[in-house]
């Protein structure tokens, strides 16, 4: 599989595989997934980044110290703009949320008439959502990953014990720190440069990016989520994209539902 073939426009990489033999879909999703190269990276910078926080523990705790004041604590949390940053942060998810029902709704209504977005894309978003933030990253990592946040461990004026990511056994008994459901929710966003026309694949994909790191950098100055909670998050989050890219977009031709 080559690069051009994951920036193939959707009703282009369609067309290409309309001759396919139902028979082989499972099969050739599977070896698209495993020898997807961007999937192959995406992989290793997450071992590389939960490797780095394991050989160096003061990894985490270094990088938050620089928005920690001894008296002040993690100021920026207070600072008004942060705060308007964090509600958009919130906001803008669940818009996309909302949009993305209306266009399943629709969708059902008019059918065949309704020729974007197609059923296989509806299914990829809607899986994206639903077990990047929703399921992987909310209702298990952060409500069974035991992680104390920043603002919460001894070094930054807390009573409990840092733990390092990965280790579920940590003193946090609910929404805990790792992962970050914010830069998850952010990090999602990319997936609709998956079913867009080429000309605004990598414009998305930059502004996804970018809102992702100032999503994470903001929640990292406001003590809520480590160095490692961000990026992993984020970087898990695209994984599960890619994934759902390669099994649900390339591999299956385009669908209806609702009238014919």
């Amino acid at each position: 599989m080559v690069f051009e073939d994951w920036m193939m426009p959707p009703r282009q990489m369609a067309v290409k595989r309309q001759k396919a033999p139902q028979s082989f879909i499972a099969s050739d999703a599977l070896n698209r997934t495993q020898s997807c190269p961007i999937i192959r990276i995406v992989i290793a910078a997450m071992m590389a980044i939960s490797m780095a926080a394991w050989l160096q523990p003061n990894l985490d705790t270094s990088i938050a110290s620089f928005f920690y004041c001894p008296i002040e604590g993690f100021w920026l949390a207070r600072d008004p703009l942060l705060k308007t940053l964090r509600s958009a942060g919130r906001m803008v998810p669940t818009i996309i949320i909302v949009w993305v029902l209306a266009l399943i709704a629709i969708r059902l209504i008019r059918g065949r008439a309704w020729q974007w977005p197609t059923d296989n894309n509806l299914v990829f978003l809607t899986g994206a959502f639903a077990i990047g933030p929703g399921i992987v990253v909310n209702l298990i990592l952060k409500e069974h990953w035991g992680r104390s946040r920043p603002e919460a461990i001894e070094a930054f004026g807390g009573s409990a014990q840092y733990t390092s990511p990965w280790w579920p056994w940590g003193e946090c008994a609910t929404n805990c720190s790792f992962v970050s459901g914010e830069a998850s929710t952010a990090m999602v966003l990319i997936a609709f440069a998956f079913i867009c026309h080429r000309a605004f694949r990598l414009p998305i994909i930059a502004a996804a990016t970018v809102w992702t790191i100032v999503i994470s950098a903001n929640r990292m100055a406001m003590g809520a989520h480590f160095f490692t909670d961000v990026v992993i998050s984020a970087l898990l989050t695209l994984l599960i994209v890619l994934v759902l890219k390669a099994t649900v977009i390339d591999t299956n031709q385009p669908r209806h539902i609702g009238k014919a």
